[in-house]
């Protein structure tokens, strides 16, 4: 069976409600697109989920460490064993293995020196925004 990203979306938004975050899909961050975004207490984490292709996903959540406070990739798990952690680690960037209904933390990640205060403050202004408006949060643009 040829498992497709949208699998993976589900059991990670569990993951993060579970710890007590709002979940967000697809949101727009400059030229990328954050996956899933959990906010809580001011707090973002930004997931970029794929099924495999984990250099792909490595990059774009580099990228969206401008914007969070913690930035994972998220990889199914029979694809884990292929994903050179010590880049994780070495970018800061934490770990999630994705199975059926179930997530696992492989790599923590570091907290964000990366960040900029600017485009997180405009980032939760937009999610702020939307959610007042009852408007939904996928595929806008944002400004800072």
């Amino acid at each position: 069976m040829r498992v497709k990203e949208s699998l993976l979306i589900e059991p990670l938004k569990s993951f993060l409600a579970e710890q007590g975050y709002i979940t967000y899909t697809e949101i727009p961050a400059g030229t990328r697109i954050i996956d899933i975004l959990g906010v809580r207490h001011g707090r973002i984490v930004a997931i970029e989920a794929k099924v495999g292709d984990w250099r792909t996903a490595l990059e774009q959540a580099w990228d969206h460490q401008l914007c969070s406070d913690h930035s994972y990739i998220a990889i199914w798990y029979r694809n884990l064993h292929r994903v050179r952690r010590h880049l994780c680690r070495g970018m800061g960037i934490g770990l999630l293995s994705v199975g059926y209904n179930k997530v696992k933390t492989a790599v923590r990640p570091k907290s964000n020196p990366r960040r900029s205060g600017r485009y997180k403050r405009g980032l939760l202004r937009y999610l702020g925004e939307n959610k007042k408006e009852g408007r939904q949060t996928t595929l806008h643009k944002w400004h800072v």
